[in-house]
């Protein structure tokens, strides 16, 4: 592998005692109870100090991850380091006007009270950070949870110690470690990190552990983000610039080994375009990644674990469908290197079909019709995480869109949708709960709390809500903060401000009163 900066590999450091966790828990709430991180100042130094110590260890943070599985560290930087640092920015940019107190819109009735909104942080979080994305997706939710006020505790994958061991050494060289720390570990480290109490769970990984980490937390009704995964379909519906087509979809199966939770896990074609579609398939991979794609390709990332390595393998070799394009042959378990693989006309029950593959592999289903398609999707990966459509027919993409549930999607495009912080990333019903990135990772991990001031002069308005009641006080209280419908009760409903007013105004000539 080779940097701008010769790396030399720290040890790996060792995981967290499990007496030491809970000590780590209490000392997270004893710091949020203390008003340390109320401060907007004291937010913004956190995140200040976040970003230089991001670019002060680049270098061993991107040969970390290379470390753990291959990754090239340009692909690295793409994906994962360059967001980080810019969701800091963008932070230290608007932190201060998104955090002020935001006085709502409301009807006359409201408005001397001033109903509006403040950002609370929600207290002391818990932040599950998954293998796959291992800076991008600990440290974009961690820069939210800090600009919001919270304390975190970070539980880290023990599937890339390398860089989880970085990122311990960089959180605690570089935050307030009373407002941030680390948990390393595998499976009783999790279960003992999970069965705390916290005020907000941030989980990113599978369905079947989230809904696992979602049931620990119901047991203290603490609440859930999930950002889960599912198998995201890609419909290919015309041959229009097929070869920047297949390209788009290869860079978003193949980067990172094919281990992107929105990556398109399958592609639904329509019949006779597989014929062309396929060949531009195996020339994209080519230009992508080399005429030869082997072990040794530097342009390639490999499966992260032993574990993850055999299920691949065991899908492609079990498939009841026609592998066209790469295959297990040259799989290598030492290196845990798999090349792309194209698998056409699986059948609905296959191996590649029944659950997420999270890797290199991409099944080809051929559909007759855009409506055959979406049945399909909701029959079998209904809400995926993802949703792809390349088509120029605007009719068939606004159909897919309104009839398929997804958690975002592109259209003539795969996976870069998920770098724009002003876009919320999240999912939808088996996908996942809530969403962040940006502002929302602000709203995310912030309490909307709601409230009102009122003055002492409105009392006169206002008296008539004081027992005791009679009919009418209370016929005054309907006629002066009861709303009166702008719509009749059958026909068209008006829409428009222009319509509503002349219903209003004919409904005056109707006697005073719209007739319901």
């Amino acid at each position: 592998m080779s940097t701008t900066t010769t790396v030399t590999e720290p040890s790996l450091l060792e995981d967290t005692s499990l007496e030491e966790i809970p000590k780590i828990h209490s000392k997270l709430v004893s710091t949020f109870r203390s008003n340390k991180t109320l401060p907007l100042e004291f937010r913004l130094d956190q995140i200040r100090k976040l970003y230089y110590g991001i670019l002060d260890n680049k270098a061993t943070l991107l040969d970390a991850v290379y470390q753990d599985f291959h990754k090239p560290p340009q692909e690295t930087f793409i994906a994962e380091l360059s967001m980080a640092l810019n969701e800091c920015v963008d932070f230290v940019d608007n932190l201060t006007s998104w955090a002020k107190p935001k006085q709502l819109s409301t009807s006359l009735t409201w408005k001397a009270m001033r109903p509006s909104v403040r950002y609370n942080p929600m207290g002391t979080v818990l932040i599950v950070v998954p293998f796959n994305y291992p800076l991008q997706l600990a440290l974009v939710p961690l820069i939210g949870a800090l600009a919001a006020g919270n304390t975190v505790l970070l539980k880290l994958s023990e599937l890339t110690p390398h860089t989880s061991s970085a990122l311990a050494r960089l959180v605690r060289t570089h935050l307030d470690n009373s407002v941030v720390d680390i948990v390393l570990g595998a499976l009783p480290q999790s279960r003992a990190v999970t069965q705390l109490k916290y005020d907000l769970v941030f989980f990113t990984g599978s369905s079947r552990v989230g809904a696992m980490v979602a049931e620990e937390a119901g047991r203290r009704l603490t609440p859930v983000v999930l950002e889960l995964g599912g198998k995201s379909p890609t419909f290919v519906l015309d041959e229009h610039n097929l070869a920047l087509v297949a390209k788009r979809i290869v860079y978003g199966r193949f980067i990172n080994g094919g281990q992107t939770c929105i990556a398109p896990d399958y592609l639904l074609v329509k019949r006779g375009i597989e014929k062309k579609l396929v060949p531009e398939i195996k020339k994209q991979l080519a230009v992508l990644f080399g005429e030869v794609i082997s072990k040794d390709s530097k342009d390639y990332a490999h499966i992260v674990s032993d574990g993850a390595y055999k299920r691949i393998k065991t899908l492609i070799d079990e498939t009841k469908g026609e592998v066209v394009i790469g295959g297990t042959k040259t799989a290598d378990v030492e290196s845990r290197f798999i090349e792309p693989t194209v698998v056409l006309n699986p059948p609905v029950d296959d191996s590649t079909m029944v659950d997420e593959i999270f890797g290199p592999v991409l099944p080809i289903v051929l559909i007759d019709s855009v409506e055959q398609g979406i049945d399909y999707v909701r029959d079998n990966h209904s809400h995926p995480l993802a949703l792809y459509v390349f088509s120029q027919d605007r009719a068939e993409i606004e159909k897919i869109h309104q009839q398929v549930s997804a958690g975002s999607g592109m259209v003539n495009g795969t996976l870069i949708h998920v770098g724009d912080s002003s876009v919320p990333f999240g999912g939808v019903g088996q996908s996942g709960i809530g969403a962040y990135h940006g502002k929302n990772s602000f709203e995310t991990f912030s309490h909307k709390y709601a409230f009102m001031t009122e003055p002492f002069w409105t009392e006169f308005a206002t008296a008539i809500r004081y027992p005791p009641y009679t009919w009418k006080r209370i016929s005054l209280f309907e006629k002066g903060m009861t709303k009166t419908a702008a719509f009749p009760r059958e026909g068209p409903i008006p829409t428009t401000f222009v319509g509503r007013l002349f219903f209003r105004l004919g409904s005056l000539f109707r006697g005073g009163k719209a007739k319901l």
